[in-house]
């Protein structure tokens, strides 16, 4: 990503950015180090609040398995 790389020579010439040693660098490579951590997270709290779709039937019982089923299919 320097000036004399493949993208970073590019990025100068085309735009005039430049991210090696640079803050705009530093943000780069936190957000791409960062962003398994945030699919990671999402990923949980999906999987939780899907979870939780199942309840209706377990606390109503069998007449609230439409609920269930439409929220299966979704």
């Amino acid at each position: 990503m320097g000036r004399r790389g493949f993208i970073g020579e590019r990025l100068y010439d085309w735009f005039g950015i430049t991210f090696a040693f640079s803050w705009r660098g530093a943000v780069l490579a936190a957000a791409v180090m960062s962003f398994p951590l945030m699919v990671r997270a999402i990923r949980l709290a999906l999987e939780g609040l899907m979870s939780n779709w199942n309840r209706p039937q377990e606390h109503w019982g069998p007449g609230a398995g439409a609920f269930s089923l439409l929220s299966r299919y979704r």
